[in-house]
Parts: structure tokens; sequence; C-alpha cells
């Protein structure tokens, strides 16, 4: 899973800045054109869940609306015009000899893990960040949205499917805690890790790495 994510990146990387923002806008447009498969399967998480006694709060979390889809659709399509002109911006540029300049340029970090709590709307806003930026990704939601991760997953790789099937697997849906464990072992593989909710999954998340640096988000973004 992991190379074959990896590889899949190189792809990613490999393409324009404007064919990256081609798929996020792709991604944006799915989101709307699949509402009613995006609902059904967001209704399914929502009953599983007051069936098992998730409290109140985190349901309002869970559920996906009409309006949260189009604050999704408007929001990828800024992460897309961002995108045009994100890779390869010359930040800083210093003269160290007569003819020699030294660049500091944007670039992908490489392969990344993004674990996120409960909120099924975090994955298209993540994956379309990794797009956008060159990077491999592997998620994992929480285990409440299961059944709106994997529709939403689909529209991801729908999305990056336009560009050749091999790119499909660009961005990968991790589908168990015991995955996750093993993959927090490969350092060679994985270049960071941002987990997105409590304290605790941010702690867990630093106690499982073995060399794969944590990011470790301020409170107001988690």
């Amino acid at each position: 899973m992991t190379s074959s994510g990896r590889d899949s990146g190189r792809l990613l990387s490999a393409l324009t800045n404007k064919e990256r923002a081609a798929i996020v806008r792709n991604m944006a447009g799915l989101l709307l054109s699949r509402e009613q498969d995006i609902v059904e399967a967001n209704r399914l998480d929502i009953k599983n869940a007051q069936a098992s006694g998730l409290e109140p709060q985190l349901l309002n979390r869970l559920k996906l609306t009409k309006p949260k889809l189009l604050d999704l659709n408007a929001g990828l399509n800024m992460i897309a015009d961002s995108a045009e002109s994100l890779l390869g911006r010359v930040l800083r540029r210093t003269k160290v000899a007569s003819g020699l300049y030294l660049e500091q340029t944007t670039v992908p970090i490489g392969s990344l893990m993004v674990i996120f709590e409960s909120r099924p709307d975090c994955l298209p806003q993540v994956a379309s960040l990794a797009i956008a930026s060159g990077n491999s990704l592997l998620l994992k939601g929480g285990k409440e949205a299961d059944e709106s991760n994997r529709m939403l997953h689909s529209i991801v790789q729908e999305s990056l499917g336009a560009h050749g099937f091999e790119m499909r697997d660009a961005v990968t849906l991790v589908r168990s805690r015991e995955e996750v464990a093993d993959l927090m072992q490969l350092k060679d593989l994985i270049d960071l890790v941002i987990p997105r909710g409590s304290s605790d999954l941010v702690r867990s998340m630093q106690e499982m790495s073995k060399g794969i640096p944590v990011f470790l988000p301020s409170r107001r973004n988690m």
C-alpha cells in the first residue's frame, strides 16, 4: 500500500500546477454531483452511530448536509486556485558568487499520513491539500464515519484517475488501527504524520512513531 502510494505520489508531483489544480476542481464538482450518494452513505453512519449511543455533539460533526457540501465545494475551489502557483515558486534568491545563485523554492514534502476523528468532511479537505501540493497521502478517519469516508475516498480516486489509473493510489484510505500501528514503523516510506483530533490522539501517534516526525497542530486547528 505505502510503496505504491509513494510511486503514485511521484507521478502526482510530476504534473504541472494547472493539472493538479484541475484534479482538485474536478473533486469539488463531484462533491455536488454525487450529493445523493454521499448523503446516503452518511445516513448509514448516522444510523449506526445513534444505535451505538454516540454523543449528540459528535453526531453533529459526523453529519454531512447540503450546506456542508456547498462549503466544501467552495473551499476546494479556493485550494485549486492557490494550487496553480503553489509548487516551484521561488521564496528567496541569494547571490553567492558571480553567476551563482542559491534559491529557496516550494517543493512537495513526499508521503504524508493524516489521522482524523469523526468528521468525514476532513477527508476531501486534506486530500485536496495533498494533491495541490504534490504529496502522496495515507488517510485514516474515525470508525464512526466509515461509510462516508469510503464514498468520499472513491470521489478522490475518481478525480485522480482522470490523469491515469495508476494515479489513484496517490491518496489511500487506511482501514484499521492495526494498519496505522504497522505504518508508523515505516520511516523510509512515510515522511510526516499529521494527527487532527484530541490531545490523546496526538499523544498516541507520538508514542507509536518509530522515527517518523509527528506534526503537532495548534489547538485551534484540531
